[in-house]
């Protein structure tokens, strides 16, 4: 019988710290590491996805007011464990982090990830684009 490495995993409330900063750096897009940590400094909940004592991913929270109500944002995420689907297994949990909002965005520089999330609901809103300017 197959062992599900599902059934032992978790999602911990943590500060920012080395773990965070290493699997989210795999994650950033746009934002650099020094803008995801001012983001958890500024109160986006950090977390940390642990299985059987390793921590195997980590995310990146926040709730922002918009006009249509409150909207979470999975500002950044990234995780791995062989064998297992880590989107699929942490999405759900991770869109009960943010009861009382009216949505939920994340940001991505992935198209792949992109198509992907549309079989979880996820429509596409915007495209965004950014150019460096010389200063």
């Amino acid at each position: 019988m197959a062992h599900d490495q599902t059934q032992n995993l978790s999602l911990e409330a943590s500060a920012w710290g080395p773990e965070a900063a290493e699997w989210l750096e795999q994650a950033k897009g746009a934002a650099s590491l020094a803008d995801l940590h001012a983001q958890a400094l500024a109160g986006a909940a950090v977390f940390l996805i642990r299985h059987e004592g390793q921590t195997v991913g980590a995310f990146l929270l926040r709730i922002d007011q918009t006009d249509g109500g409150p909207e979470g944002v999975i500002v950044a995420a990234a995780a791995s464990l062989h064998g297992v689907d880590m989107t699929a297994t942490c999405l759900p949990a991770i869109e009960q982090k943010f009861k009382g909002c009216k949505t939920v965005r994340y940001h991505t520089g992935h198209p792949a990830l992109a198509r992907k999330m549309i079989r979880y609901g996820y429509m596409p809103a915007e495209i965004v684009s950014i150019k460096k300017l010389r200063a």
